[in-house]
């Protein structure tokens, strides 16, 4: 899912003296669909059909409705949205099933990341996506296989989802994290430079004080944050 796939394929290009300026003219909401549904499709040939650029969003957009409705961390969905798409790219995911690997995607992401938001989750997602809990349990096994029965990730895989997920509920990371703590976030998760390369890494939770946010930073060992 490229963010930078947001508008058509036809466009205008003018080269003035020293500045070049590129004109997209408007589209009509159901002409753009089917051109970034177009554009997906050649960049990603090879794709399962009938799964589109559209279809992969719209899936994502659900699992935001359900973090925000159950006030899950962002960082829930984040880890989600990166497993999804590693199962989109291994083309484990297709038009069909696509729904039920998101759910179970979330799921997964609860355990690693939230576990405590895992009683009210469940089902949330069972009655969202129509999808009985006995097939969430049976599919999740098949799904941590093909994430190579690893749920860890790297900060860079994660932190991108995280901003453009804030993009969408128009919020920055600092009104998210708290000023303060988010320059200590960016310290510690941001910079993979300072990260060493064996150590676990899970979105610090949000630490509710007052009218503020704060983040509880993990320790020198490399541990996962605890609130």
């Amino acid at each position: 899912d490229d963010p930078a796939l947001q508008t058509g394929k036809h466009r205008m290009v003018m080269n003035l003296p020293g500045l070049v300026e590129s004109i997209v003219p408007f589209v009509k909401p159901r002409d753009l669909k089917k051109q970034l549904n177009e554009q997906f499709a050649l960049k990603h040939q090879g794709m399962p059909r009938g799964l589109t650029l559209s279809k992969i969003r719209a899936v994502k957009r659900d699992l935001l409705t359900i973090g925000t409705e159950l006030q899950c961390e962002l960082s829930t969905v984040a880890f989600a949205h990166v497993y999804f798409e590693k199962l989109v790219l291994r083309k484990v995911v297709n038009k069909p099933n696509r729904k039920l690997m998101a759910a179970v995607s979330m799921l997964l992401a609860a355990k690693w990341n939230e576990p405590q938001s895992l009683r009210s989750l469940l089902p949330t997602i069972e009655v969202h996506f129509a999808i009985p809990k006995a097939v969430l349990f049976r599919s999740e096994f098949s799904v941590y296989v093909e994430l190579s029965f690893s749920l860890q990730l790297e900060p860079h895989e994660v932190y991108p989802h995280f901003l453009r997920l804030l993009q969408v509920l128009e919020r920055t990371p600092q009104e998210y994290l708290g000023e303060a703590h988010f320059q200590a976030y960016q310290a510690q998760f941001v910079s993979t430079s300072h990260h060493d390369e064996g150590d676990s890494f899970a979105m610090p939770p949000r630490v509710e004080m007052g009218e503020g946010t704060l983040v509880a930073v993990p320790d020198s060992s490399g541990g996962r944050g605890s609130g």
